[in-house]
């Protein structure tokens, strides 16, 4: 084997596998997309000299925690920051401190979900609200959430009696 052609398959091993990842991620198999994203780091990373890889790793890094927050492997995510935060240290989004903000938001995300879930209530013990009045003041910064929260409230209202009279 020439060493041209050992440089060029040791290279092209690792982006075959992430490409094989993007394709996965296209097809919304993002488990499949995660998985092969990572092989594809893991590859890049053992034929560098340094073991980190500054090109294929780094990129197969960064869409790996998009992926898993999108299967609400938020946890999963965070530990990928938090990976390439210690190991890729060089990369324009460690150096950017862009990295500190996706560890915080992931962070913020886990402890919002791990310390209650208000979907999860004894129905026994919420009082009839026929006979009451409830007001309900919504945001329009990010009607994809807030209309979502509203629905959820109301419906919630509606299941224990309330009736539904909107004025604005």
């Amino acid at each position: 084997m020439t060493p041209i052609h050992h440089l060029t398959t040791r290279w092209l091993a690792p982006a075959a596998v992430a490409a094989l990842g993007n394709a996965y991620a296209h097809l919304n198999d993002l488990d499949k997309a995660v998985s092969n994203l990572k092989k594809a780091a893991s590859m890049a990373d053992g034929e560098a000299i340094d073991g980190v890889n500054h090109s294929i790793s780094q990129f197969s890094c960064c869409k790996q925690p998009k992926f898993s927050r999108a299967k609400n492997k938020t946890d999963e995510a965070l530990k990928i920051y938090q990976d390439i935060k210690k190991k890729y240290v060089n990369s324009t989004l460690v150096q950017s401190q862009d990295i500190d903000k996706y560890i915080e938001r992931a962070s913020k995300q886990i402890m919002a979900t791990a310390l209650h879930n208000l979907s999860d209530y004894d129905f026994s013990k919420v009082p009839d609200a026929s006979n009451m009045c409830f007001g309900i003041v919504v945001a329009e910064w990010n009607p994809e959430i807030t209309g979502a929260l509203l629905d959820g409230a109301v419906k919630t209202l509606e299941k224990h009696g309330a009736i539904q009279r909107i004025s604005t």
